[in-house]
């Protein structure tokens, strides 16, 4: 198994959050590989973050924009392999390793 982190951010999307993390999860992702960053939304997202268990939930105090708020997931946790996604991705069965195995290949 590969040495990997996975991050993401958000604003303003819990629910697109939730089923996100959900399908990495399902998919065999172990929290502590996920880092994820909120750019200071209201709806709840960063509460939910900071209750999973997750490798960082980075709250930020205002919107940074996407591209920063990767970069702060891409430095949080520093791996061999960092998946960078958006929020609002569903995931398949052992997608990490696939994709990961592709690339090294």
């Amino acid at each position: 198994m590969a040495n990997y982190t996975i991050t993401f951010a958000t604003l303003e999307c819990l629910e697109h959050t939730k089923k996100c993390v959900e399908s990495l999860i399902k998919s065999g992702v172990d929290t502590k590989r996920i880092v994820a960053v909120d750019n200071c939304s209201s709806d709840g997202t960063s509460e939910y973050l900071q209750q999973l268990g997750l490798g960082a939930a980075i709250i930020n105090r205002q919107n940074l924009s996407c591209g920063a708020a990767w970069n702060q997931g891409i430095l949080a946790q520093q791996s061999d392999w960092t998946i960078v996604m958006n929020n609002d991705v569903i995931v398949t069965d052992g997608f990490a390793d696939k994709l990961i195995g592709f690339a090294i290949n």
